[in-house]
């Protein structure tokens, strides 16, 4: 007797993207390479152009401001074409005089529950050729520790890393921070802060029904679907297929998203050897 059964097993195929909450360094997130919605940058002076200086660096101590940013703790460092910036002429070396690391915030307004792109760069002062380190919060939460290594940059060659980070808002004003962790004059470097709402596309799931028809070599079998399996005459021919003769077990799809009403299968020895 010949004889044929079906095994059935469902596979997703996902239409669209959404985005991780997760860091990006080597290959970071840029704004254009976002497919949702994306709005304008809610950072003031993110890449610290204001005020300009025209000379190496400037110190800005606890409790002043650099242009929408204010230095919460220790000292910081505007830093003018002493060492190329990231963006523009200026950037900020986050521990400034005295062995004062650092710390510097910003708030911005925000939407509960909406998403946003952080994204910034860092580098280090590479005079001593040490490893910086800082960290990085988010609402007063702590999103990263980070460091960077100087050894072998120099004033006239150094290299940015950008970092880039999902986040979400609680309330309606987020803060963003930055806090120097490296207690001497040759802090990490910070420059292009950026932060920009975004709504990711919405995910699409598609299931389509993969059937393991196992049957005699040689024979051939119509595979048919019904959503209805009660009625004889509601039964489909989706395809006929013939098992090889090596193999007594065949794959075979059905393209009809999941998204239709429920569906049975079964197979129907045509012919055979």
């Amino acid at each position: 007797m010949l004889r044929a059964f079906v095994l059935i097993m469902l596979c997703a195929s996902a239409l669209g993207t959404r985005a991780d909450e997760t860091n990006s360094v080597m290959n970071p997130i840029s704004h254009s390479a976002l497919t949702g919605e994306v709005g304008p940058n809610l950072i003031v002076n993110g890449s610290f152009e204001l005020p300009a200086y025209d000379f190496g660096y400037w110190v800005v101590y606890a409790g002043q401001g650099i242009g929408g940013w204010t230095v919460d703790d220790g000292t910081v460092e505007v830093i003018h074409r002493y060492w190329p910036a990231a963006l523009g002429d200026q950037s900020l070396d986050l521990s400034g005089i005295f062995s004062q690391a650092g710390t510097i915030s910003q708030s911005v307004s925000s939407t509960p529950g909406q998403s946003y792109l952080l994204r910034f760069a860092m580098a280090g002062n590479p005079e001593d050729g040490a490893i910086k380190e800082m960290k990085v919060y988010w609402e007063d939460r702590e999103l990263a520790d980070l460091t960077y290594n100087t050894a072998g940059q120099s004033l006239t060659n150094l290299s940015w890393r950008y970092h880039s980070y999902f986040v979400t808002a609680r309330t309606n004003s987020s803060s963003v921070k930055f806090q120097s962790l490296t207690f001497n004059f040759l802090g990490p470097a910070l420059d292009d802060v950026s932060l920009i709402p975004y709504s990711p596309p919405p995910l699409e799931v598609n299931l389509n029904a993969v059937l393991t028809l196992v049957g005699d070599p040689g024979a051939t079998y119509r595979i048919e679907y019904s959503t209805t399996p009660d009625n004889p005459a509601a039964w489909q021919t989706l395809c006929e297929i013939k098992i090889p003769l090596s193999e007594p077990r065949i794959l075979l799809g059905d393209p009809t998203p999941g998204t239709t009403p429920r569906r049975f299968y079964r197979s129907v020895f045509v012919s055979g050897q």
